[in-house]
């Protein structure tokens, strides 16, 4: 019995991992439409001598997208019973609370003034908050999947930079690129968290 509720325990979060990454991947793309017209291109963007910064309204879209589609996805997987819905209020308010700091934090550390510190503490910014809010919602905290939030934000623009080797489409495909591959795994990952927690709560099968 032990074994086939680990089992399916495994089947749910195989499940839940790649919904959640699904669910990025769309975002990531509805981000990328935004991005990547030329004609809202001073919305999202300013220019310091040769260098290019995104906004405060690049921040707060892109925090948008990214609840938006780890909402969507945690409902649907809630919806599907392969995850359990959070039981308390305060929790949800608690989680919500620290996702809508980090937009204008990550705005102010991606200011002219402060992007060369920002470059460091981005990453450490984003990995403290999303972990905080995903352990309000579990309780519980991995410091795997803390330290893999920091790969990612990283190894991301690294990533996105690569087609510019081949083709030069500005920085609107970069950023755009960055985001979609952030969203798609960093959601991913909050997925394997919230279905990691859920397996760790004693669960009853049917035989």
């Amino acid at each position: 019995m032990q074994t086939v509720a680990h089992k399916a325990r495994q089947s749910n979060l195989v499940r839940v991992v790649i919904t959640f990454f699904i669910g990025g991947a769309l975002g990531g793309a509805l981000f990328a439409l935004f991005i990547t017209r030329r004609s809202l291109k001073k919305m999202w963007f300013i220019t310091a001598e040769w260098w290019i910064f995104p906004t405060v309204k690049f921040w707060t879209l892109a925090a948008v997208i990214f609840f938006m589609s780890l909402a969507a996805s945690y409902a649907f997987a809630i919806s599907r019973g392969w995850l359990r819905a959070p039981t308390q209020l305060r929790r949800v308010l608690i989680a919500a609370g620290l996702g809508g700091v980090v937009p204008f934090l990550l705005s102010f550390l991606s200011k002219p003034s402060t992007s060369f510190i920002g470059f460091f503490l981005a990453p450490i910014v984003v990995a403290l908050f999303l972990s905080t809010a995903l352990f309000s919602l579990t309780s519980r905290w991995y410091k795997s999947g803390t330290a893999l939030i920091v790969l990612i934000y990283l190894a991301a623009p690294l990533l996105a930079g690569i087609p510019d080797l081949f083709i030069s489409e500005g920085y609107e495909l970069f950023g755009a690129l960055a985001f979609s591959i952030r969203a798609s795994l960093l959601i991913a990952l909050c997925g394997w968290w919230l279905g990691r927690a859920r397996s760790a709560f004693p669960t009853t099968t049917a035989t």
